[in-house]
């Protein structure tokens, strides 16, 4: 990994702070238990980026994406009549897997 920069870790505690919240206000929804552990689980990797080896990181991150995929595929199935919702989350889920995946290659399917 490259040297972590100011920008790059202040940049990290912000998205573990805005996933923290995330994951926060997900207590109240019917299906938490789903949700709570995708919030959590990204907050947890922007947390301890610099702290521990990447092959930790990259396990947490890919059980993440697994648990996204599962997820989108639920809301989609659930809300067949909302299709601004489905579209919604499939692009907010789309465009990090589209720079992980596809530009930068460092998560292997």
């Amino acid at each position: 990994m490259a040297a972590i920069t100011k920008l790059y870790t202040l940049c990290s505690l912000l998205m573990a702070s805005l996933f923290a919240y995330s994951a926060s206000v997900q207590l109240n929804d019917p299906d938490w238990y789903f949700w709570f552990p995708l919030y959590f689980g990204a907050c947890f990797v922007n947390l301890v980026i610099w702290a521990v080896s990447s092959k930790a990181i990259k396990q947490v991150a890919e059980a993440a994406l697994w648990l996204g995929i599962f997820l989108f595929i639920k809301v989609t199935a659930e809300s067949a009549s909302l299709k601004g919702m489905a579209v919604l989350v499939g692009f907010s889920f789309g465009l990090p897997f589209v720079f992980f995946v596809v530009q930068k290659g460092e998560m292997k399917l």
